[in-house]
C-alpha cells in the first residue's frame, strides 16, 4: 500500500485499517466486543492493539492466533511488519 500520497491523517487511517486483526475482523464481521470476549480482555484492549498503541502480550498473541486460525509466529511477524510501517505524522 502506498502511503506516500494523501494527508498524514489519511495515511494513518489507511495504516490502521491494514492491522492484521482489523482485516480479520472485517472478513469475519467480528466486533471488538466479540474478540474481547473470546480472548478474555476488554474492548479497550482490542481497540489499542488495532490502533498500534500497544501490542498483544505473548499469551494474547497465542490466543489471537488460535482465534484467527493462524500460526502464532507468522501472525507476530505480520503484526511487527505492520507496526514498523506506521506512517509519520
Amino acid at each position: 500500500m502506498d502511503r506516500t500520497s494523501g494527508s498524514p491523517i489519511s495515511n494513518l487511517r489507511s495504516w490502521r485499517d491494514d492491522n492484521p486483526l482489523a482485516r480479520w475482523q472485517e472478513e469475519q464481521s467480528a466486533t471488538n466486543g466479540e474478540v474481547a470476549a473470546a480472548l478474555g480482555v476488554s474492548r479497550h484492549t482490542v481497540y489499542v492493539w488495532k490502533q498500534g498503541t500497544t501490542m498483544p502480550s505473548d499469551e494474547n498473541f497465542r490466543a489471537l492466533a488460535k482465534l484467527m486460525g493462524r500460526n502464532v509466529y507468522e501472525l507476530r511477524l505480520e503484526w511487527q511488519r505492520w507496526s514498523d510501517a506506521r506512517p509519520a505524522l
